[in-house]
C-alpha cells in the first residue's frame, strides 16, 4: 500500500513568475494541491520547447532542472505518479496526466524515460494507462511522435472525431477542459504534421464555441480564451500558463 497525502498536512505553495510551486519545486494550485502536478509539469516543459521552436524568448525552469524535476514523478518501481507525496498511487495516474508528460519528454529528448514508458504500454493489455484509461490511436501517436516512430498518419484521423466531440462540449461556455487535446494538436503541429492534423487544427480553431474566457475575460482567440478561463486566478490556478502559451496559441490556432 502506498501512502497518500495526509489530511492534517499543511499544503504550501509559492507564486514564482506566475506559477505556484511547492517545497519540491512541483507545480501545484494556490492552496498547495498537487493532484494535477504531473500534467502541469508536462504542459510547462512542452510550452518552453514550443516557444523555442517558434523562435521566441527562452524561458528556464523556475527552480529545478528538467531532469531532476521529471524524476520526482516516478515511484520507486519506476511507475508515474501525479506528485511525490499527494495522489502518489500509480493507479491514479491517468491519460490526461501522461499525455502532456510524454509530449514534454519527447521535446526535451528524454529518451531514457520514453523507453520506460514504451515498455509499460507494450506490456499492458490494450495499451491501458496506469489507471486503466484506454487510449485511442491518436493518444498512442503521442508516444510515437515523442520517440520519432513513424506510424502516426492513420492515427491522426482520430483527431477529426475528437474535434467534433470537443466542439459539442464547448457549447457550454464554462467548458475549458480541452487542455490535453490542444496539447496533442500542438505536438502534431510541431512534430511531423500530417494532412489530418493540419485539418483538425483548422476545424477546431474555426468551430470551437467561445467560452467565458472570451465573453468575460476578453480573449479574442477562442482557444486562448478556453485556456484563460481554465487558469483564471480565482480557481487557484497558475496564471503564468496563459502567458506562456499566448504566443504559441496565437501562432498555431489563428482562427
Amino acid at each position: 500500500m502506498r501512502l497518500t497525502w495526509g489530511l492534517n498536512k499543511i499544503l504550501m505553495s509559492e507564486l514564482i513568475n506566475g506559477f505556484y510551486l511547492d517545497e519540491f519545486g512541483c507545480f501545484v494550485q494556490a492552496d498547495g494541491d498537487g493532484g494535477d502536478s504531473a500534467q502541469r509539469f508536462g504542459m510547462y516543459c512542452a510550452g518552453i520547447k514550443f516557444r523555442e521552436l517558434l523562435g521566441l524568448d527562452t524561458i528556464s525552469m523556475p527552480k529545478l532542472t528538467f531532469e531532476s524535476l521529471a524524476l520526482k514523478y516516478y515511484d520507486p518501481d519506476g511507475l508515474l505518479i501525479r506528485h511525490p507525496t499527494q495522489w502518489n498511487d500509480p493507479g491514479d495516474f491517468s491519460r490526461d496526466q501522461e499525455v502532456p508528460f510524454t509530449i514534454a519528454l519527447g521535446l526535451w529528448a528524454s529518451n531514457r524515460h520514453l523507453i520506460n514508458l514504451r515498455k509499460q504500454h507494450d506490456l499492458r493489455i490494450l495499451n491501458k494507462y496506469q489507471n486503466s484509461d484506454i487510449p485511442s490511436p491518436h493518444h498512442m501517436a503521442v508516444l510515437d511522435r515523442a520517440q520519432g516512430v513513424d506510424r502516426y498518419y492513420l492515427s491522426d484521423l482520430c483527431f477529426l472525431p475528437d474535434c467534433l466531440f470537443h466542439i459539442a462540449k464547448s457549447k457550454n461556455p464554462d467548458f475549458a477542459d480541452d487542455l490535453t487535446f490542444v496539447l496533442m494538436l500542438l505536438q502534431a503541429h510541431f512534430i511531423h504534421p500530417t494532412r489530418a492534423s493540419k485539418l483538425a487544427i483548422k476545424v477546431y480553431s474555426s468551430l470551437r464555441y467561445p467560452s467565458y474566457g472570451t465573453s468575460k475575460l476578453g480573449e479574442k482567440n477562442k482557444i486562448l480564451g478556453s485556456l484563460a478561463w481554465y487558469f483564471r486566478p480565482e480557481t487557484g490556478a497558475s496564471p503564468g500558463f496563459v502567458e506562456l502559451y499566448r504566443p504559441i496559441i496565437l501562432e498555431v490556432f489563428c482562427g
